[in-house]
This record gives C-alpha cells, structure tokens and sequence, in this order.
C-alpha cells in the first residue's frame, strides 16, 4: 500500500506505504544503481533510498490508515515536490536501462502513478504542464542535471507556497534544457 499526500510544510509532500513496499521500493533502488549507469551510486536517487530505508526502519513518520475496515501501520517521509518529481523521473530512467524483473516494473508503475496523482491533486492548474515535462526527462541522465540541482531545489524551496506549482514547471524546463 502507497500513498503520497500533501504535507502541512511548504513545497512538501508525504510519502507513507507499509513496510514492505518501503522495503521494495528500496531494494529497487539498489538495484537500479546497481544494474545501469543513468544515475549515480552516491546520488539523488540513493537519497531516495536512505528515506525509504529511515522510514521501514521506523525512523522518520508513522501512522495509520484504514483500509477495508482493517487499521493499518503506515511509515512515511517528507519530501520537497521537486525531489520527489526527481525521484520518479530517475528512477524511471534507470529501469529503462536495463530489464528490471515484471515485478520491479510493476512496484515502479505504482509509485509513478501515486506521484502523478498526487500532483495532480496538489497543483490542478498546471499538472499536465508538469507531468509532461516529466514524463520528457525520462531517459537523462543524473550526471547531465546533478551540478544544478542543488541550485534548483534551494530555488523551488524559496518559492512561496503559491508560486511552487509555476516553479516546479519552470524547473523542470531548465533541467531539460540543461
């Protein structure tokens, strides 16, 4: 079970799913850097991983959601809109470089999904701006965006909560222009 919601903090969302698909999706990350050279070892998407390791470790939020009247436990991690938009262009790219297992594809498919449904929810104005602008940096390498994407990420989190969706759109056009 995954779900990515809105956080109450500026620019972030939330990332919550039950132990095993946290373990999963960590694993897959792993594997990712492991499997191709589209993304650093010691980069961005292993920053996802050290997240998604803090969380089924217990280390960072927890919490629980009900589900076909069963309560269930839940851990999550915060995350900033841009970095999560990252994750999931990355990680994709990686997956694309090599043949990742049916399952591997699967677990990916449904983390993709929750993250465009939640921009979708989060920013209805200009979702498909961003989701397009997504979906066109797959396949980029990290190391082609990675010496700006500190700059890029201080840039979105500096942004007032109501200027972040026209920011991340922004963002996004620079990395594909870069």
């Amino acid at each position: 079970m995954l779900r990515i919601v809105p956080s109450k903090n500026k620019g972030m969302a939330m990332v919550w799913a039950d132990n095993q698909t946290l373990n999963e999706l960590y694993d897959l990350c792993g594997d990712a850097t492991d499997n191709t050279d589209a993304v650093n070892y010691e980069g961005i998407l292993m920053g996802f991983a050290h997240d998604l390791r803090k969380a089924y470790e217990g280390e960072r939020k927890t919490g629980k959601f009900s589900y076909d009247n069963t309560e269930l436990p839940m851990y999550g991690f915060e995350v900033s809109w841009f970095v999560l938009t990252a994750y999931a262009i990355l990680l994709n790219t990686a997956l694309d470089a090599y043949s990742p297992k049916q399952t591997d594809r699967i677990l990916f498919n449904a983390f993709d999904a929750n993250v465009n449904l939640a921009i979708v929810d989060t920013f209805p104005d200009v979702a498909n701006d961003i989701l397009h602008r997504k979906l066109s940096l797959v396949g980029v390498k990290e190391n082609s965006f990675s010496s700006i994407f500190e700059d890029l990420y201080d840039e979105f989190m500096s942004a007032s909560q109501k200027s972040q969706p026209l920011v991340l759109r922004h963002l996004l056009g620079v990395m594909q222009a870069h």
